[in-house]
């Protein structure tokens, strides 16, 4: 089982309306989809960090 910390996070009141409903849509929990959405954003950047050192070369 992996670790995993644990923090506050302070959402705008629409935000947080908008990541209620789109985790309820997703029958998921709100901190699941919040890291969820994280977990993309990361690969998406490791992505495009990579595909820029691979055109510098």
């Amino acid at each position: 089982m992996s670790e995993r910390d644990a923090f506050t996070l302070r959402l705008k009141p629409d935000v947080l309306r908008f990541v209620q409903q789109a985790a309820k849509e997703e029958n998921r929990s709100i901190p699941n989809f919040v890291e969820t959405v994280l977990i993309a954003e990361k690969r998406r950047r490791e992505a495009r960090a990579s595909s820029k050192s691979e055109t510098s070369t």
